[in-house]
């Protein structure tokens, strides 16, 4: 896994550098501007992915928050900046084709002025939560879950872009939909260092019928989660990691990350959990994999998150081959009825273009009431 981040790492920051040189040759041909200074500027920002990923793991200041927090908007900058080449290059090179000729400053006027107003765009929507509504329908549902709702939220990667005042707002929009619980599916932080429990405050404010369950994600993993699940406790949320809880005749399941992402230990750990055939459940996972081993243990309904729906497009495409159609929205697998969110907020960079940041709220219906 390591070597898989190192890896990843190291091919973005190399696409960083290239799409900040490509940035400032697009900066010279428009408006004349240049220079070796501003050269060196764009590649040191461009440096700034690798340097506030490990300044933000290891230490906790303002300085430090700061610079992170920077970075990764200044990281989600580089992509509408790198349309705005093209867009550039089009104006120039293509449209005298049709007899239009554009002064390169006019050109670059447009061209940069839609990036930053594509920019605003996605950095709103990345922050920007709205209400899902689905209806799920389950065999054997007790009576007093019939038309009844619980809120799932996942990713909300809480940390230096995405701060106290970001889950103050979602908790107050959870609150609003009055569920009869909250599900929330793993990268409840993101993994950087911080004081969690003034991150999570808002959360001890959060009161439904029948509480607020968790499980982890890879994010909580980053660091020592015993910090983030300490939290998390303090803050009155039930973890259900490879645990069962039964509420009103439903179980609800929770498998950790770790081992939810592996095979065998999944298997393990549904055994342990001793599913009753005749109640029905609900699954907790962050991830939606291994699909086959929840259905075949006889899971009713899986909820996950993790994909982001690939949060910008066109990785949306990505995300649907790598899990196979589950990476968003309603499902069926066999027997089991499965629901991906694209996740409450964005990670690394805090941007979103052609997918949504969504709070899901789940109404259930008797499996014979669909028809």
């Amino acid at each position: 896994m390591k070597i898989l981040f190192f890896a990843v790492s190291v091919v973005l920051q190399i696409f960083f550098l290239f799409f900040s040189f490509v940035i400032y040759k697009t900066i010279v041909s428009a408006f004349g501007v240049g220079g070796w200074l501003l050269l060196v500027l764009l590649l040191a920002f461009s440096l700034s992915f690798a340097a506030t990923a490990i300044l933000a793991a290891r230490y906790k200041n303002k300085l430090v928050r700061w610079f992170h927090f920077l970075g990764m908007y200044w990281l989600a900058f580089i992509g509408p900046l790198f349309l705005a080449c093209i867009a550039f290059v089009f104006m120039k090179t293509a449209l005298p084709f049709f007899g239009w000729n554009i002064h390169s400053v006019t050109a670059g006027r447009i061209s940069f002025t839609g990036a930053a107003l594509l920019y605003i765009y996605g950095v709103w929507k990345g922050a920007e939560a709205t209400t899902t509504r689905i209806t799920v329908a389950i065999p054997h549902l007790p009576a007093f879950w019939k038309n009844k709702t619980i809120a799932f939220i996942s990713d909300v990667h809480l940390g230096n872009e995405y701060g106290a005042r970001f889950a103050g707002e979602i908790v107050r929009k959870i609150a609003s939909l009055s569920p009869q619980a909250v599900f929330i599916g793993g990268d409840l932080f993101d993994g950087v260092k911080c004081n969690p429990d003034v991150l999570l405050a808002p959360f001890r404010r959060l009161r439904v019928p029948h509480g607020v369950y968790f499980v982890s994600g890879n994010h909580e993993h980053i660091r020592d989660n015993g910090l983030f699940l300490g939290a998390i406790r303090r803050a009155g949320i039930i973890i259900l990691n490879n645990k069962k809880k039964t509420v009103e005749g439903i179980d609800f399941l929770g498998v950790d990350f770790k081992d939810a992402h592996k095979k065998k230990n999944f298997e393990k750990v549904l055994a342990e959990l001793a599913l009753d055939p005749a109640r029905p459940n609900i699954l907790i996972k962050h991830i939606p994999d291994n699909l086959h081993v929840a259905e075949r243990a006889g899971v009713s309904f899986q909820i996950s998150g993790h994909t982001h729906h690939g949060q910008i497009f066109p990785l949306s495409y990505l995300t649907r081959e790598i899990y196979k159609g589950y990476d968003y929205g309603l499902k069926q697998f066999g027997k089991m009825a499965v629901y991906t969110s694209s996740g409450v907020s964005a990670s690394p960079v805090p941007f979103r273009i052609g997918t949504k940041s969504e709070i899901v709220l789940i109404e259930f219906k008797n499996l014979e009431s669909r028809i």
